[in-house]
């Protein structure tokens, strides 16, 4: 627990100053960064809690821990869409909006909302969820590669930041390994 607790703090310092690149001003610049920061960052830990918590639910199929998480999940979102949609912070989209993402929409359900899920899920019941942690943090990685691939010029800061990171989370995989050993082998 303390490990895991210190890789966290040390991730989080490495994606803090990827995000800043060096300037914590950029957090509370006009664009609204610090409040995208914190929902992306409340996003990842959300997976965090839903990947680590399937393992305690190891007895259900996929398909119903699927199935019940999504029913909660969509619960939640609907109850969220009203109470910011009542203290205005949302409008209800026109009927020609919502036809003109059909196809996204479509495809959000469908794949990446319902086949994907159920995926992840059969994933980490084979490989583990410490090891499903672990991938689930390449993909930040990945969209900073191709980022620089794009032609962004990375500082050594970001770079600094990017590689505390990573450092953290393989760091934290190898001692929950360590201890989950300890702990089989003295069953």
């Amino acid at each position: 627990m303390i490990m895991t607790t210190a890789a966290m703090i040390v991730a989080t310092i490495g994606v803090f100053m990827v995000v800043t690149k060096g300037n914590v001003g950029r957090l509370f610049a006009g664009n609204q960064v610090l409040f995208a920061t914190v929902l992306i960052l409340l996003g990842a830990l959300c997976w965090v809690i839903y990947t680590t918590g399937g393992a305690d639910f190891a007895d259900w199929s996929i398909l119903r821990y699927s199935t019940l998480t999504t029913i909660y999940g969509v619960g939640s979102v609907i109850v969220i869409l009203a109470i910011a949609t009542s203290l205005g912070y949302l409008s209800v989209p026109s009927w020609s909006q919502i036809s003109g993402v059909s196809g996204a929409l479509g495809y959000m359900i469908t794949l990446a909302g319902v086949v994907a899920v159920f995926a992840w899920n059969l994933g980490n019941r084979l490989v583990t969820p410490t090891n499903g942690i672990l991938f689930m943090n390449l993909v930040p990685i990945t969209s900073f590669v191709i980022t620089i691939l794009g032609g962004y010029h990375v500082s050594w800061f970001e770079i600094s930041g990017c590689v505390l990171t990573i450092v953290a989370l393989v760091g934290n995989n190898v001692a929950n390994r360590r201890v989950a050993k300890a702990l089989s082998v003295d069953d």
